[in-house]
Parts: C-alpha cells; sequence; structure tokens
C-alpha cells in the first residue's frame, strides 16, 4: 500500500508530463500481468492496440486530411475536413498522437507499455524461451512503429529508449526533442532487433493472424529508410529548429548524406521485397477472381483491381494489415445509396473532388493532359455512353468526356453518375450481354436521397473502399468487413521504384514502375510515353521520371492514406493541398446543368502545416519542449 501511495504522489508532481504518463493507471495489475503465459499474452495484445486505427476517418488524419476525398455539408466540423482546409490548432490539435486526444491514440502511453513487457516478460514461468524472444521482438516493432509514427508527425520527437525510474528528478522529465535523424536510426536499431528474432511468417494463420512477422518488420524497415531520405526529412526542407540548449534538431542539406540515405533504403527495399515475394505475397491478378460466370474481362480486372484492398480472406498482396483497423463503416461512408432513396444501406457523403478524376491516366496509361489524342478536347462534353464502353457505363447514359476512355484503375477506383457497379448482391450473372446496375447522381435519380447527412456533391465516390461482397440484405446493408492494408506488395515495389531513381538507376527504376502498370492493364513507362505523351522523352530524365513515379504512387496507393504522407515528404503539399475543391452540381436534373464544376472551398495549406504542432499547454509546462516550425 505504501508503494501506491508513493505512485500517486508522484503522478501528481509529474502533471509537466503527462503524456509521458511515466507510471501506469493500472499498477495494481501490472505484477499479475507477468505471472503467467496466458495474462502476459493479453499484455502483448493490449500493445498491439496502440497501432492507429488507420481505416478510421476519425482517428486517420491520412484518410479525410488530404486533397483526394473530403466530406461536405453538415461534415465541416469533421476533424479531417477541418485539418485539410487549414484549421489545425495549437490550442486543442487535431489528431494530437503526442498526448492523445482529440483523434489522437496516445502512443507515449504504448511505448511505456511495449517497454514493460520487454523488461519483464522474462519473468513468467511457463513460457519457453524462444516464445519469450518472439513477444519481445512484437513489443520493440510495435515501439518501433509508434517512434516512427510519432516521427513522420512531428519531427523531432522524444526517444523513449526505457521507462523511466520512479525516482527520476522532476527537471530529468522535463525532456528535450532529439534530432531527427537520431529519431530515424532509433526506429530502425528496434526493427533491425524484431527483425532477427521473429518468424518469418505465422504458421497458424486463423489464430496469429495480425502478428508481426520478419516479413512484415523489413517491410516497414524499407518504408521508414525511404521516409527518412525524403525532402521534408533529409535536409532539403531547410526546416530548422534547436533545442533550448543549441542542439540543432533537423539535418543539414548535405548532398552526399542524402545520397548515402537513398541507399540503405535501395538495400531496404531489396530485402523486403525478396522476404515478401518469398513467403507468397504478389500482385493479384484477373485469375485471382474467379467468377464461374459468363463475366467479361474488363469486369473482372475491375473486381481484382477492388480486391487489391478489399479482399478479405488470403490476399497475397497485403503484406501488412491492421486488424484493429476492420473497415465497415467506411464503406457506408464510400458508397452512395443507389438503390432507393429510402435505402438505409450508406451514407455515401464521403466523396473525391474533380481533379482526382483528372489524376487517373487515359487508357493509354500518359496523363490526360499529355496524351496526344486528347489534346483541345472539351473534357467536360457531355455525350451518350456507346457500346465500347458498355462494360463500365450504362449504354446511352449522357456523361463528360473525362469519364471515357480511361484507364482500368479509375473505372476500378472511382463510381460516378452513370458508371456500371457490379456486385453488392446484385450482379447479373452475365454481364457481356447486360448492363449492370449503375449510379444516378443528377437531382431525382437515388444518390441524391434527400437526407442532408448523406448527401454528397462531388459526383465521384472512393468505390475503391468498397468491398463488393458487401451487400444488400433486405432493406438494409450487410458489410464484409475487411483489414485496411498498412503495406502493400504495390506500396514496395513503388518505394523500391522511387529509392533506384533517386539512385541513379532510372531503366531499373522502370522496371519495377511497370510491374505495378501492367498488373493494371497499361503498357510499360517507355512504350506510353513514346507512343502518346506530348512529351515523349520524359522518362529519359531523372526529373521526368520522378514526376512519373511520383503520379504512379499517387493512383496505384489513392484513398489508402498514402497521398497525405507522400506529398508532405516529397515537399509538394504546397502544390496540390491549395487548389479550390470542385464538385459538379446534383442540384440540376440535365446532364448540361448537372456537369458544370462549382467550387465548394478553398482549403490552406501553408509551410507550417508539413508537420503537427505540439499543444502549447505541453510547451508551457515543460520548457524544455520546443514548438514545430510556424505554430
Amino acid at each position: 500500500m505504501m508503494k501506491l501511495r508513493i505512485y500517486i504522489v508522484l503522478l501528481s508532481l509529474l502533471a509537466s508530463c503527462n503524456y509521458l504518463d511515466i507510471v501506469p493507471d493500472n499498477v495494481a495489475t501490472i505484477d499479475n500481468a507477468f505471472t503467467d503465459k496466458f495474462n502476459a499474452e493479453k499484455y502483448l495484445f493490449s500493445c498491439y492496440s496502440y497501432l492507429p486505427k488507420i481505416g478510421d476517418i476519425n482517428q486517420n488524419p491520412a484518410l479525410l486530411g488530404s486533397d483526394e476525398v473530403s466530406k461536405a455539408l453538415y461534415h465541416e466540423n469533421q476533424r479531417g475536413v477541418l485539418l485539410a482546409n487549414g484549421y489545425q490548432s495549437i490550442v486543442n490539435p487535431l489528431f494530437n498522437y503526442w498526448n492523445g486526444w482529440n483523434g489522437g491514440q496516445p502512443m507515449y502511453v504504448g511505448i511505456r507499455d511495449c517497454n514493460t513487457l520487454i523488461e519483464r516478460i522474462d519473468e513468467v514461468s511457463d513460457m519457453t524461451e524462444r516464445e519469450k524472444k518472439t513477444w519481445k521482438a512484437e513489443a520493440k516493432f510495435i515501439k518501433a512503429y509508434l517512434h516512427f509514427y510519432l516521427t513522420r508527425m512531428y519531427g523531432p520527437i522524444h526517444i523513449i529508449r526505457d521507462n523511466i525510474s520512479i525516482n527520476e528528478s522532476i527537471e530529468n522529465l522535463k525532456m528535450s526533442r532529439d534530432p531527427l535523424d537520431e529519431c530515424f536510426n532509433y526506429v530502425v536499431e528496434l526493427l533491425d532487433e524484431a527483425i532477427a528474432d521473429l518468424p518469418e511468417f505465422n504458421e497458424n494463420s486463423t489464430l496469429e493472424h495480425g502478428r508481426i512477422t520478419s516479413t512484415i518488420a523489413a517491410a516497414v524497415k524499407a518504408k521508414v529508410l525511404v521516409t527518412a531520405a525524403s525532402p521534408l526529412y533529409n535536409g532539403e526542407s531547410g526546416f530548422q529548429i534547436q533545442n533550448n540548449d543549441g542542439t540543432l534538431l533537423f539535418p543539414s542539406d548535405d548532398a552526399a548524406v542524402a545520397s548515402q540515405k537513398w541507399a540503405n533504403a535501395l538495400v531496404a527495399c531489396e530485402e523486403a521485397i525478396a522476404l515478401a515475394e518469398q513467403n507468397g505475397h504478389r500482385l493479384l491478378q484477373i485469375d485471382d477472381f474467379d467468377e464461374s460466370g459468363n463475366v467479361s474481362d474488363s469486369t473482372r480486372q475491375k473486381v481484382v483491381l477492388g480486391y487489391r484492398v478489399t479482399k478479405r480472406d488470403d490476399n497475397k498482396e497485403v503484406v501488412w494489415s491492421h486488424t484493429n483497423s476492420i473497415v465497415t463503416g467506411l464503406q457506408g461512408d464510400a458508397m452512395p445509396q443507389y438503390f432507393s432513396q429510402l435505402d438505409y444501406h450508406s451514407n455515401g457523403n464521403y466523396g473525391v473532388p474533380l481533379k482526382i478524376s483528372l489524376m487517373y491516366y487515359t487508357k493509354n496509361g500518359v496523363p490526360v493532359n499529355e496524351d496526344t489524342e486528347w489534346q483541345n478536347e472539351n473534357l467536360n462534353q457531355v455525350i451518350p455512353a456507346d457500346d465500347d464502353h458498355r462494360f463500365h457505363l450504362k449504354l446511352g447514359k449522357r456523361t463528360v468526356k473525362r469519364n471515357f476512355n480511361r484507364e482500368p484503375r479509375f473505372y476500378s477506383d472511382l463510381i460516378f453518375d452513370g458508371a456500371l457497379v457490379y456486385g453488392h448482391q446484385r450482379t447479373f450473372s452475365n454481364d457481356k450481354n447486360q448492363n449492370l446496375d449503375y449510379i444516378d447522381h443528377l437531382q431525382g435519380g437515388y444518390t441524391t436521397a434527400g437526407y442532408a447527412h448523406k448527401y454528397c456533391p462531388f459526383g465521384y465516390w472512393p468505390h475503391k473502399l468498397v468491398s463488393i461482397e458487401s451487400g444488400e440484405a433486405g432493406q438494409f446493408w450487410h458489410y464484409t468487413g475487411y483489414a485496411f492494408p498498412a503495406l502493400r506488395l504495390a506500396d514496395l515495389y513503388l518505394l523500391y521504384a522511387e529509392a533506384l531513381l533517386e539512385s541513379n538507376q532510372l531503366d531499373e527504376s522502370k522496371v519495377w514502375i511497370d510491374k505495378v502498370r501492367e498488373r493494371a492493364g497499361l503498357k510499360g513507362v517507355d512504350e506510353a510515353w513514346q507512343a502518346y505523351s506530348v512529351n515523349p522523352d520524359k522518362p529519359s530524365t531523372k526529373e521526368g521520371l520522378r514526376e512519373i513515379l511520383h503520379r504512379e504512387r499517387l493512383i496505384e496507393m489513392a484513398f489508402e492514406g498514402s497521398r497525405f504522407w507522400d506529398l508532405r515528404r516529397w515537399l509538394e503539399a504546397e502544390d496540390y493541398c491549395n487548389v479550390p475543391v470542385q464538385a459538379w452540381n446534383p442540384q440540376e436534373s440535365t446532364p448540361e446543368k448537372y456537369y458544370q464544376p462549382q467550387t465548394l472551398y478553398y482549403p490552406t495549406f501553408t509551410t507550417k502545416n508539413y508537420f503537427f504542432p505540439i499543444a502549447e499547454s505541453e510547451i508551457t509546462k515543460n520548457p524544455n519542449l520546443v514548438q514545430n516550425y510556424g505554430w
């Protein structure tokens, strides 16, 4: 009892460092947690619970906080929408992962719990040494990932190597931030330690689903090192803040050092891909859709491209998925009502601005504005869907030219007025002879149901996030949940291509870009640009290929939260995230009036938004803690 009173007194003294949560609030049960394997495993799973819920728009800033999706009308106070529109605050920061407030997980608490397991797992008597090493390795991975997530958000952070002793002085608890390179180096150090003791795969895929493997850890290490080598973090940004003692927290702009960082990332990507492929991971292909009916190849390809995110069982492409982020509600946001205005199956208020519809390539595999066949075209001209588009658009439906002759990912990832919808328990058995159900977004159509909170004006929805197995069950829908992918093999391929490019290996970089393009039904970079681009030599220069690669990532990884972080690490967010957000006008009942772009709002992104602010209350409490640039 005396020991517990000491903890309580100490907690009252440490209010200035509450986000570190030095002493657990479950002190009385900590000792019990390591009395046997059963309780120790529960403690390990509590460590897993701190992994961010990346499939939740209320907890993942990357889903709504960028410029590729939004919620409009009656959702302007949602955290992601506020973030995208420049309403971040130091008083009560949105997605405050530093403290665990306002949509943020308490990551420093998670780090503390991981440290506790690492320190005390050896006390458990009914576990083998092999089991103890593996569980320690899992905790080290989680600890590394939480440090990485914080570093990606805030730049330099506190590194918490060990839990702080209860005998530590108050002054020593007022920690300073550690230099950025040290933060990344520590994450990699932990990942290397974890990789050495983790299994390559889980032998019991049912009972151990979601448990960390060396394959996952190697893939995350590759992403960490690519991030560390990127312009925002490698010194090119010009950011510079320093601790009160003069310690510089950002690296200087040194080309040689940056080159070595890319070299390190390249090696890590090679190792991660080799390990992933060795353990059965591959890009999904058209044969992965085993529909026995007479389904067109176009539809089969659309389904498989959707599977790369939503396939629930045995998804060979997903290297790591968050089992604490099972996606159900997000599907309802991303799926418009289209059966009946009285249906309650979805909200349909998760919309895609018009500019994203132009991000995708033409059917020739080059950007719309570069395609020789698209020069001087009126993209908003209304024309009827013809037989050539019978597997993508409702025959005879009048829609705009930008919706014709696009690449397969456009028709898989997006649905829009006139788009055919496959699956959801309403699939015709033979789409070669019958047009499928389609979206009707003009005034009077099903998708303009009269419930304000279900209304979305954009005219495009991210159908990529909706499982085709989710469908109508009576009056309501049943959502087939899936674990949101944290890292896919296509992501790794493109990270590797980026490391090769920045290491001046352009031809090899194109090999890995082309693997992703081929699966998407497109010609390789060189062939497509030579045949169809107004700038045929673009892939032959580093700057040109970098632009191509960045666009390829933005397309392939769309709506998965990657764009939010990619635009930041490339220092391109200010170019993209200040563009006015436009939509069609579903208040109109004729195509000519419906397809008139309207500006909904003007988002704001300034230099200071590259990093999240630390709550001013923490700066006030801890004079050793310096604020991020601009805040």
